[in-house]
């Protein structure tokens, strides 16, 4: 069974804010394109913010799944910015 990471949406006049919490990998990222991207496209969104400040683990397909949201939001012409903090540890491969 898959699991999908952890995330949640919250809308605030014309932002919307996606918040994901714990693990950001392969295993769930391919899961939530679909419904992330219903999203977006939903509404009358000017800026979206991508908060990755509670993941404490994301890997290659995880960055990429972000990197796809920025992309999409740009092309939406949408204020995309990532929210993240790096002050924590990151632990060596």
């Amino acid at each position: 069974m898959k699991t999908l990471p952890k995330f949640t949406i919250s809308k605030e006049n014309q932002t919307t804010v996606i918040a994901f919490m714990a693990r950001l990998d392969a295993k769930g990222a391919s899961g939530l394109l679909q419904g992330i991207t219903r999203k977006i496209s939903a509404g009358n969104t000017t800026n979206l913010i991508l908060d990755l400040e509670k993941v404490d683990y994301i890997d290659t397909a995880g960055a990429a799944f972000i990197c796809y949201l920025e992309t999409l939001g740009k092309a939406r012409d949408l204020k995309t910015s990532p929210s993240l903090t790096l002050n924590k540890r990151i632990q060596p491969l």
